[in-house]
């Protein structure tokens, strides 16, 4: 065939055009990329004046091109008699541009089909997941709503549910969508998704809320949620993974270990149940198992960043400082070359990717200061600030650098800042109580000043024990002794089952 396409002889575009779309379906489907020949010699010179593909991929997309084009170009008499072929061709194109990983080629491939008069909902849900893995999340949700204003769309509610959950927003008509899934669709395996995305709706509802009462029964509506999704298919990796992460962000370590252990039955190949178990391990003080746990998925996973952050903070925490070290040194020559390389095709957004490594950067941070590496801690810090950082954890940091260095008024003044773009940050207020209590500033404010804080602070976060701690000496410091006894045991309650890194460092994959 490839013999036939480039003779000379075969002058016929429809020949040609059939041929090509021959040899495509031939290599697509029965020859593999260690099995693939160039069609053209690439060691001759006289090869190099044309484009020779080099692999079996790029030979693939640019016969199914060359079809596209061909086909585009028929008479407007015969193209109702060519729509199946040209279907299948759009098809192909699409099948191959996602088994390459090549997503914005995908994106146009599809906007193509759309101009050609591709209206039909399977077409748009094709272009919307196109969009969806070149990173145009706003694109897609538009045209996920299109679909669904076209009528019932069990695939599409889900895609959309889906995709609110990507970005974290929309989470209301998220939730909405999976009910009108589950209420109208028969299909089990549809209820169980539209379950499981439901749950993972009011776990994220829950992290943002800012009421105790309504955190709660956001957690609540998230429990029942993934039970149901439970109950319909057991047998989910994700869902187990969900389940053991929404336990142990309420810190019953008992039901989310066996969850946990669960997911990993099912798929021993998911990092973030390696991790989660890691942590779990770390909240039961079983940090020598912890560590056996994270070497053996790092073994699996040795550029997984977060795996990388719970050994270091690990090994730390078992006094293992030296190899701590040599971790935090790993982590940073990962995140180094990251910032050299260009974003992959495959990275969701850029912004996002930029917050992301920032965040890590400020978690090295950290990690440095807790060893009194400030040197490093500091550096760390300044690689965070040129890229798309939190601004309120940033001030944290360089304000828990300044405490480090005795300088507290320059802490108390990053604490400030830290609370004037984010009120709500719980680290930031217990430290600017402490702060505040204490006699390294000039001016100290009083005990109910202080109180008022940290009843903030645990109210937004109940399951720090620093908080309740501070909050224990905030009432001893007036005298109520039932009330700072109540305080002490919470945080001795919590202290026990704090892991080493906070479980919601961990993503809500999908």
């Amino acid at each position: 065939m490839r013999k036939a396409l480039m003779s000379p002889l075969v002058r016929s575009p429809q020949v040609r055009t059939n041929l090509a779309r021959a040899l495509a379906e031939v290599l697509l489907r029965h020859v593999s990329p260690d099995s693939f020949a160039p069609a053209v010699d690439l060691s001759n010179k006289a090869s190099r004046i044309v484009y020779v593909p080099a692999d079996v991929d790029s030979e693939i997309l640019l016969l199914l091109q060359l079809v596209e084009k061909s086909l585009s170009t028929s008479q407007s008499d015969v193209k109702q008699s060519i729509f199946p072929v040209r279907s299948t061709v759009y098809d192909s194109l699409l099948f191959t541009c996602a088994v390459t990983g090549n997503y914005d080629f995908l994106k146009e491939v599809c906007e193509r089909g759309r101009l050609k008069n591709f209206e039909s909902k399977s077409m748009l849900r094709q272009y919307a997941l196109a969009l969806m893995s070149a990173g145009r999340h706003a694109l897609a949700y538009q045209v996920l709503q299109q679909v669904i204003a076209g009528g019932f769309d069990s695939v599409a509610l889900l895609m959309s549910a889906k995709l609110s959950l990507i970005t974290n927003t929309h989470l209301d008509e998220c939730i909405q969508q999976c009910h009108t899934v589950i209420t109208t669709n028969k299909s089990a395996a549809m209820a169980a998704t539209a379950y499981h995305y439901e749950g993972l709706a009011f776990m994220r509802q829950a992290a943002q809320n800012r009421s105790h009462a309504h955190k709660s029964e956001c957690q609540q509506q998230a429990l029942t949620a993934l039970g149901k999704a439970y109950d319909l298919d057991p047998n989910l990796p994700n869902l187990n993974y969900h389940l053991a992460l929404h336990y142990a962000l309420i810190r019953d370590v008992e039901n989310a270990l066996n969850f946990c252990q669960a997911a990993l039955r099912l798929s021993s190949r998911h990092p973030q149940s390696w991790n989660l178990l890691a942590l779990i391990l770390s909240a039961k003080n079983e940090i020598s198992l912890a560590l056996s746990v994270i070497d053996a998925a790092i073994s699996q996973h040795p550029n997984d960043i977060e795996l990388l952050l719970t050994q270091a903070k690990l090994k730390a925490h078992a006094g293992l400082a030296d190899q701590a070290v040599d971790t935090y040194k790993v982590i940073v020559g990962h995140l180094r070359a990251k910032e050299d390389s260009s974003v992959s095709i495959a990275d969701a957004l850029p912004e996002e990717n930029d917050t992301r490594q920032a965040v890590i950067w400020l978690h090295v941070a950290a990690l440095f200061r807790s060893l009194n590496q400030l040197e490093d801690a500091k550096l760390a810090i300044a690689a965070a600030q040129k890229l798309q950082y939190p601004p309120a954890l940033l001030h944290f940091e360089v304000a828990m650098l300044m405490k480090s260095s005795n300088r507290f008024t320059e802490c108390y003044a990053s604490l400030k800042k830290a609370l004037a773009t984010d009120p709500d940050h719980v680290p930031s207020l217990v430290q600017i109580a402490q702060l505040e209590d204490s006699t390294v500033l000039d001016a100290s404010t009083g005990p109910s000043s202080n109180r008022t804080l940290l009843q903030t602070a645990v109210r937004l976060d109940p399951t720090s024990h620093e908080a309740w701690y501070q909050l224990g000496l905030a009432h001893m410091k007036e005298s109520n002794e039932m009330e700072a006894a109540d305080a002490f045991l919470c945080a001795a309650e919590l202290e026990q089952t704090c892991p080493v890194r906070p479980f919601d460092c961990l993503p809500i994959t999908l």
